[in-house]
């Protein structure tokens, strides 16, 4: 008789699970929350707390409420998660969960290595958070491991859990919690040097801030300005030292930006860009400062004569 066939067919998947042992229902309960990612037989053996896990797991596998994917880890078969992700009891074991990643965060242990198999089952215990609208546990969550992503260069899903933590944050009125997850959303868009993205984000971080501390409307557009006029700087630096390559004395106009400054009442925040020139006699320098509402931005036009070609 298959492991199927062991239970009466007019009962449901939950009913089934329900005459389980406690650590088998444990186990179950954590791969429906991870929902269509896996866990290795370490993790749940240390979810469990048991020193072999390997008995469980094969009665699971008998019974054919496992699947294994081509590494060997292990996730739940066919609709049974979605049943169980629903129930009381499955509440207990993803606080366990979130604190055994928690855990190996705070340590350093949640590392890129890592992060190659588990980063799909994390993203799937934070957006199971979401779906019960466990807020306040989803931001405690995201706030613990999203460094981890960042720091494994694993940028994407590092904006979709805090995507899942500003709307956390959102959910329970904690101002200063989404203020953080969008800044952290700003840096992600830079690091991937989506302009647009970064724009968004800036301006719901303005419409955050007190009216008597919001800077500009404009800001967002300015900050996204000063990339691209510095962008173009180094450009064109650069086009000058790579292209001149005559003798005798030469006269260069380069146009860069040296300390760039955003100046917003109540909440100020400077950028600093250098540009490096090749060894030469500064002739003049001249300094054209455009003003915009509170946000003050400063552009260097330096005029450079050289005795020597441009290398």
């Amino acid at each position: 008789m298959s492991g199927r066939d062991e239970w009466p067919s007019e009962q449901t998947a939950v009913t089934r699970v329900d005459v389980l042992p406690g650590d088998e229902r444990t186990i179950l309960a954590a791969l429906a929350i991870v929902g269509r990612a896996s866990l290795s037989t370490e993790e749940l053996a240390a979810l469990v707390e048991v020193d072999d896990v390997r008995p469980l797991v094969a009665d699971l596998e008998r019974r054919g409420l496992l699947r294994r994917d081509e590494k060997r880890r292990l996730g739940i078969a066919g609709r049974l998660g979605a049943d169980i992700r629903k129930l009381n009891g499955t509440l207990e074991t993803a606080d366990r969960l979130m604190g055994y990643v928690e855990t190996l965060a705070q340590g350093g242990r949640l590392t890129a290595a890592r992060l190659e198999d588990d980063a799909e089952a994390i993203l799937g215990i934070a957006a199971w958070g979401a779906e019960v609208q466990q807020w306040a546990r989803v931001l405690e969550f995201v706030k613990t491991v999203q460094a981890s992503f960042a720091l494994a260069e694993r940028v994407h899903e590092q904006r979709v859990l805090l995507e899942l933590g500003r709307t956390a944050a959102s959910r329970l009125g904690d101002r200063t919690s989404e203020l953080w997850c969008l800044r952290q959303l700003m840096h992600v868009a830079d690091h991937v040097g989506d302009v647009a993205a970064r724009v968004t984000y800036a301006d719901a971080a303005d419409a955050l801030v007190p009216a008597s501390r919001r800077a500009p409307a404009g800001r967002a557009v300015l900050s996204a300005a000063l990339v691209v006029i510095a962008g173009s700087a180094g450009a064109l630096a650069g086009y000058l030292v790579g292209h001149n390559s005559g003798g005798g004395t030469t006269t260069s106009v380069v146009t860069t930006t040296r300390g760039v400054t955003e100046t917003i009442t109540g909440n100020a925040a400077t950028d600093t860009v250098t540009t490096t020139l090749p060894a030469q006699t500064v002739t003049s320098a001249t300094t054209e400062t455009v003003t915009a509402t509170s946000t003050t931005l400063s552009i260097s036009t330096l005029t450079v004569t050289t005795t020597a070609p441009i290398k």
